[in-house]
């Protein structure tokens, strides 16, 4: 394959366990309440202790903060959608659009510093390598930062009661799974296969087809899920386990990622950015693309 080598049978079974043990826990999440509130509360509690136990090189103070900081924001997400928050408490519903932005805003800073370094170096046993592919995917970021829009109208629907964010369309799904794809692939290659592409499209997915709207929603989920897994088998996701994918790391194919990142991510900016002179639309307190040109006058709360 382009980017990646040594895809064994056993690589695409775990492949296939991942992607498909992530959207079924989700839907889990999703469909029952107290099993989502236990899956991010009672389980880390008990899985604490093995984590505190575990030596594998990959259970880094990084990826310890990055699970405890994903469970709070799932746990956020139960509360925005279980919570019954009153109107006075609406501000909350921010905090999902405020906490993306702050995930793109530090990728891309990562990315930028990334790129400054003359030998970057390995990563758990994979090399690394920096140049100005890093400059142009932190470019693609910053654009599909800009285009983040009607956060004020994200809301709680449903037999299910999901929290809906409809101005996050298809496009724009696509540009940011194409950006963060090329960020794993250029600072993380070893998580490529499965961070880059098993995570992503676990959220990708659903929302392209039965969860219209609710991808961060799913993408909060399945990273929460993810973390879980990495964390209390970090062995499957070694560069040492049998199921191990290595990506080619090259110039060529690091120029490939993330000028395929820039380049959609531009395209959708400028249908993004012309659909708000057209329209007069407000992308601060409005909906940009989810509701019709007629009634453009709306707010988007």
């Amino acid at each position: 394959m382009f980017l990646f080598e040594n895809i064994t049978f056993l690589a695409v079974l775990t492949w296939l366990g991942v992607f498909g043990g992530l959207v079924l826990l989700n839907e889990l999440a999703r469909r029952y309440r107290f099993a989502g509130l236990a899956l991010f509360t009672a389980l880390p509690i008990a899985l604490t202790p093995l984590w505190l136990n575990s030596t594998h090189e990959l259970l880094t103070w990084f990826i310890w903060s990055k699970t405890y900081t994903i469970l709070a924001f799932a746990l956020l997400v139960w509360i925005l959608r279980f919570g019954h928050l009153s109107a006075s408490r609406r501000w909350l519903f921010i905090l999902p659009a405020v906490l993306l932005a702050v995930n793109i805003i530090e990728a891309v800073y990562r990315e930028y510093q990334f790129a400054g370094l003359i030998d970057p170096g390995m990563l758990n046993g994979i090399p690394r390598i920096s140049g100005a592919w890093n400059l142009v995917n932190a470019a693609a970021g910053l654009l599909n930062l800009l285009a983040i829009s009607g956060w004020l109208a994200i809301k709680i629907e449903g037999e299910n009661r999901d929290m809906v964010w409809r101005d996050q369309t298809i496009a724009w799904l696509i540009c940011y799974n194409l950006w963060h794809f090329a960020f794993i692939y250029n600072l993380a290659p070893d998580q490529a296969f499965y961070t880059g592409l098993a995570v992503n499209m676990a959220s990708l997915i659903p929302a392209l087809i039965w969860l219209k709207g609710g991808w961060m929603q799913a993408r909060v989920h399945t990273l929460a899920f993810y973390m879980l897994a990495l964390m209390t088998v970090p062995s499957v996701f070694s560069v040492d386990s049998p199921a191990a994918v290595s990506a080619i790391v090259s110039p060529q194919t690091s120029w490939f990622v993330s000028g395929l990142a820039l380049t959609a991510n531009l395209a959708f900016f400028a249908y993004h950015l012309s659909t708000i002179i057209r329209h007069r639309r407000n992308p601060l307190t409005q909906q940009v693309h989810a509701i019709e040109p007629s009634t453009q006058s709306e707010s988007g709360a």
